[in-house]
């Protein structure tokens, strides 16, 4: 058993480091069209980006790989040699490193719009740098660490006349704005197609695969980054919470939310983080973060899912 563990391991292993080879990682694509640089229409959006990341590569630059009509200008970041990297790999004609990149890309004239894919304590302060700048921004979620910065964001936007949109695509999944026009149909109407709705249950995991790797094997643990540390530290940021909380208040329709009382579990064999929330409207919506998710519902008639 230790053995065939150990393949997989290092099956494992080879596997990641395939993927990070460009040749390999574009033959493992889906058929795709790209549009070269020099196709891109003459007034196609043209983006900044701030933060040389990965979510940045899978929201943006390969989603604008395959349009006419948005071109992705500049990236910044604060490691110089960083962003020449990421400038390189992905066809980014523009980089910005240092201190001062952000700055930097934000006054740039031939930028019509940013993508923000920062840490969450940084959206705030970059959201109102680009808007100040004259940028329209589109923000990974959650755009905001809470309602005050939220609102502050919202009146800023509007003093610009300028758009600040939060990065939240599975709300424009097909299968899942499919399964909110259901629930909303259905709201208190026990007539509809799928009855009274009675509660709304939402889930999102995530595997921690260095350390469920590692605790097979008997691999002693990283000093001060055991397993449970490791797991702690992902599941208190807000990007992680931010699925089921905005998931629960969207299907519902729900526009305005008062928490009456939190519970916090302890870590289960599982390694999910257990939540309970009793909503204003006296319904009960329990959250657990622990990437697969799951959203279901419970109603009068029967019981639906989808994944």
């Amino acid at each position: 058993m230790r053995q065939a563990l150990l393949f997989a391991a290092v099956f494992a292993a080879l596997a990641a480091w395939a993927l990070r080879l460009p040749l390999v990682a574009r033959l493992l694509r889906l058929p795709q069209v790209l549009v070269s640089a020099a196709a891109k229409d003459d007034g196609a959006l043209r983006i900044g980006i701030l933060g040389a990341s990965f979510i940045a590569r899978v929201a943006v630059v390969h989603a604008a790989d395959k349009r006419r009509d948005v071109r992705v200008v500049a990236v910044a970041a604060r490691d110089s040699s960083r962003a020449a990297d990421y400038a390189t790999r992905h066809g980014i004609a523009s980089f910005h490193g240092g201190r001062d990149a952000y700055e930097e890309l934000l006054r740039r004239e031939d930028v019509d719009a940013v993508y923000i894919g920062l840490p969450t304590q940084l959206h705030r302060r970059w959201t109102l740098a680009a808007l100040a700048a004259g940028k329209h921004v589109l923000v990974e979620k959650p755009v905001a660490a809470n309602l005050q910065e939220a609102s502050e964001l919202e009146s800023a936007a509007r003093r610009a006349g300028l758009i600040v949109f939060e990065a939240a695509h599975y709300r424009y999944h097909p299968a899942l704005r499919r399964v909110r026009s259901l629930l909303l149909e259905t709201g208190s109407n026990s007539s509809s197609q799928l009855g009274r709705l009675r509660s709304l249950e939402a889930t999102f995991t995530m595997l921690d695969p260095k350390a469920w790797l590692g605790s097979r094997l008997g691999f002693p643990a990283e000093p001060g980054r055991d397993s449970e540390s490791r797991q702690h530290e992902r599941l208190k940021n807000l990007d992680r919470w931010w699925y089921c909380a905005d998931s629960l208040l969207w299907a519902s329709g729900s526009r305005e939310a008062r928490v009456l009382s939190v519970t916090e579990g302890r870590f289960s064999v599982s390694a999910q983080l257990e939540l309970q929330i009793l909503g204003s409207d006296g319904s009960s919506q329990a959250l657990s973060p622990s990437c697969k998710s799951r959203f279901q519902g419970h109603r009068c008639r029967g019981f639906t899912r989808t994944s």
